[in-house]
């Protein structure tokens, strides 16, 4: 039996972080130059997670060989479920809290993290990690409910400021109002 070849694996990891490098370039190019609109800038950073997040899951090889079949030649290789958990938290985390992206667009990303290493884990692995499982469903929910919360937040303080702003912009005109038609009836009388 031929061994397989991981080449792939690097390529495909060095296709990752192309796409994150081209996200973080397209997010940088749309805030200086206004080249995309700000809607596929977001869908653009949403397929990215994705991509690297069902890549992520197949990158442990004892799912890639009793997904795709073949068989690996250690026949006591065993899931590394930690390895695979930590990187879809990282994933989750990283996109909830650094990229700006509004909540509403970080659904697929909370939906594949939470429904697709469950489902394979669920049917391929024999010693399901119901555990850690749960613990990773509480982390998504924590994050997007602190992902929401922060967007309120934001949205709060824009509408404050825009209230400042409008009383600001309205007393001003008031006062050259009142001291444009002061010294000005004066003289003409």
């Amino acid at each position: 039996r031929k061994c397989f070849n991981w080449s792939w694996c690097v390529g495909a990891d060095i296709l990752c972080n192309m796409l994150i490098f081209c996200m973080t370039v397209g997010m940088g190019a749309q805030w200086r130059w206004r080249w995309l609109s700000p809607m596929a800038v977001e869908i653009y950073c949403v397929v990215c997670v994705c991509i690297v997040l069902i890549f992520t899951i197949f990158t442990e090889r004892w799912y890639f060989f009793t997904v795709f079949g073949g068989g690996h030649p250690d026949s006591t290789l065993e899931p590394d479920n930690g390895w695979v958990m930590m990187m879809i938290n990282l994933s989750v985390v990283v996109s909830h809290m650094s990229v700006p992206i509004r909540c509403c667009m970080l659904l697929p990303i909370q939906v594949l993290s939470v429904v697709v290493f469950p489902l394979l884990a669920g049917v391929y692995d024999s010693d399901f990690p119901v555990a850690t499982v749960l613990g990773m469903w509480l982390l998504v929910g924590i994050s997007m409910d602190g992902r929401r919360t922060w967007e309120l937040r934001e949205r709060e303080l824009y509408m404050r400021l825009v209230q400042e702003k409008t009383l600001r912009a309205q007393s001003e005109f008031e006062l050259s109002q009142r001291q444009g038609s002061g010294p000005a009836a004066s003289v003409t009388d």
